[in-house]
């Protein structure tokens, strides 16, 4: 990212604008936000974890990689979005250069990780969908735990290489209130923009093409099985009562058009949380020039409302994520009234 923020040892101070402090309406309104954003990607993907662990009737490998994507986010909100309540207090950086470097690479993890995830999720889906036959041999919970492992990897790769690459420096961003790797030149960040590229923007038409393929089969499957048990019905005995075999085949078929609508979902919210953010990191990185401050700050809201908007379409969409998140709830206020 571009900045013009230096670091004078303790803290971060503007000299670009020669305005010092920032407008004192902004300022609360902006904390306010990311405020609320904080509280509800800690306490929302806590509460997710807890649920997920919990939740034995999941599907395993499924279970593995909603684990790998609560995990991101919750990083997300600890390392990006808790901080950024002391920047909009201070007007500054006020953690040292340690942490800002921390951060800027926790950034950087959180949002490859949180992709690939969904890459795998969604990658299982088409196996589940595709080859249902052929899905225990393929995904197996080793398999799963290997893909995670990998996916971590790569994220930490990334984010920690900027730490060791010379001519690199994290520098705080003031609309963004967080850290980010610049160049020490100053010249444009054309590294920072290849890696936006090959690691977001080129993954991502991957992930929207295979969910549309996801869709597609599913829809086709659950219309011929649908069809299959209206012809059956027709051919049965007219006193004949309850569901056929076939249309009980088609409700058992449902679940995974739901679970592949879910994902669709997940899938599309990131990409409109994210893809104004990178779009913004993109332009900054290859002009030095800072966009505006409005939409500056929309993008992060938008970008870091991303790590608990998935947990709330967990609750809604998935039925068994829905029971188990009620009983964790009910158990903890039994223990409460206990107390």
């Amino acid at each position: 990212m571009n900045t013009t923020d230096v670091f004078d040892g303790t803290n971060y101070t503007n000299s670009s604008t020669g305005e010092v402090d920032l407008d004192i309406g902004k300022r609360v309104v902006e904390g306010t936000a990311f405020t609320i954003i904080t509280l509800l990607i800690l306490t929302g993907n806590s509460l997710c974890l807890l649920v997920l662990r919990t939740a034995k009737d999941m599907n395993e490998v499924t279970r593995i990689l909603l684990i790998s994507l609560t995990a991101a986010d919750l990083l997300m909100g600890t390392l990006v979005s808790a901080p950024i309540l002391g920047t909009v207090i201070t007007n500054g950086w006020p953690y040292g250069y340690v942490f800002c470097a921390i951060s800027a690479s926790g950034n950087q993890i959180c949002a490859t990780t949180s992709l690939f995830s969904l890459l795998l999720i969604n990658f299982e889906r088409y196996i589940c969908i595709s080859r249902p036959l052929r899905y225990p041999l393929f995904v197996t919970v080793r398999r799963a735990r290997i893909a995670v492992l990998c996916v971590w990897g790569l994220g930490l790769f990334l984010g920690l290489s900027n730490c060791f690459l010379p001519g690199r420096i994290a520098n705080y961003h003031e609309y963004l209130h967080s850290c980010f790797f610049d160049p020490m030149s100053g010249d444009p960040d054309v590294m920072g923009t290849v890696c936006v590229i090959l690691f977001v923007f080129a993954p991502f038409p991957v992930l929207i093409l295979m969910y549309v393929r996801i869709y597609m089969i599913a829809r086709r499957h659950a219309k011929f099985i649908d069809s299959q048990a209206a012809v059956s019905a027709q051919r049965s005995s007219p006193q004949r009562d309850g569901p056929s075999m076939d249309q009980g085949r088609t409700r058992k078929f449902f679940p995974e058009l739901k679970a592949a609508t879910t994902f669709g979902i997940i899938t599309f919210t990131y990409a409109l949380a994210w893809m104004p953010f990178f779009a913004i990191v993109i332009y900054e990185n290859l002009t030095l020039t800072k966009a505006a401050r409005f939409l500056t700050v929309t993008a992060a809201c938008a970008s870091l409302s991303n790590s608990w908007l998935n947990v709330i379409v967990y609750y809604v969409r998935n039925r068994v994520f829905r029971s188990a998140a009620k009983k964790l709830i009910s158990g903890c206020r039994q223990v409460d009234v206990v107390f």
